[in-house]
């Protein structure tokens, strides 16, 4: 659960070190940062790959 929390935020704002370490205080547990890291990178590019625009640079009149 704590790994698809983290790969899911990573590939939504295209920041894997930020879901890593926001997922890993939330949990106070670095026991499974490299597998965390990991899977943040692959959700990472694989996203970007399927859709470039993140949550903070996707605008409606872009769509048009």
């Amino acid at each position: 659960m704590v790994i698809g929390m983290a790969a899911v935020l990573s590939a939504r704002i295209h920041a894997p070190f930020t879901a890593i370490f926001l997922v890993c205080g939330l949990t106070n547990d670095y026991t499974l940062f490299l597998p965390i890291l990991v899977v943040c990178l692959i959700s990472k590019y694989t996203a970007k790959m399927i859709y470039p625009f993140t949550v903070y640079s996707y605008s409606t009149s872009l769509s048009k």
